[in-house]
């Protein structure tokens, strides 16, 4: 007999190139091949679901941080587009538009005790000047003196104080981390 392997293969190698696989086999191995070939998507099709998902999920939670972080770009849009010098009647207008904006966050404001909270006390303070000077400012507008000057200097202090109600709304309402 032959004691190595390779020399018996080679002296029989048209005795064993005679056999031909069935077809089935090779179709058997195409629909394997076909399977290994197929990607993670086409596998799982539910993946797309749940990518989508995870997907408006991380953006809903980006939206709702920057929204909870002080991001004023809501409270300046709110604010009147005034150009100066502002007339009377314009200034009149804004200012409307001034206290409705600021009405909404004092009531929210008020649902919520300061009294124990350095913070909003000190944003407290910053309003309570900030009244003083609108005060001061009204005593010096009379409609027949009217200057520009004084319209957009009150228009100022208003954007101030609702910027600093901005930043105590967030302070006092984000939530307990």
């Amino acid at each position: 007999m032959y004691q190595n392997i390779e020399e018996y293969i080679h002296s029989h190698r048209q005795q064993m190139d005679v056999e031909v696989p069935d077809d089935a086999v090779w179709e058997k191995i195409d629909h394997v091949l076909d399977q290994k070939s197929r990607n993670l998507w086409e596998r799982y099709p539910w993946l797309k679901v749940a990518a989508a998902v995870l997907l408006f999920a991380v953006a809903l939670g980006v939206v709702m941080k920057t929204s909870r972080n002080g991001n004023t770009q809501g409270i300046v849009a709110d604010m009147p587009d005034v150009e100066l010098p502002i007339t009377a009647e314009a200034w009149k207008d804004a200012e409307a538009k001034y206290e409705s904006r600021i009405e909404v966050l004092m009531k929210q404001i008020q649902q919520v005790s300061i009294a124990d909270d350095p913070q909003a006390l000190e944003y407290n303070q910053q309003i309570e000047s900030i009244n003083a000077d609108l005060n001061k400012q009204r005593m010096l507008i009379d409609a027949t003196t009217y200057q520009p000057s004084q319209g957009k200097r009150m228009l100022e202090l208003y954007e101030q104080k609702i910027l600093i109600l901005n930043k105590m709304t967030d302070h006092l309402l984000k939530p307990a981390e």
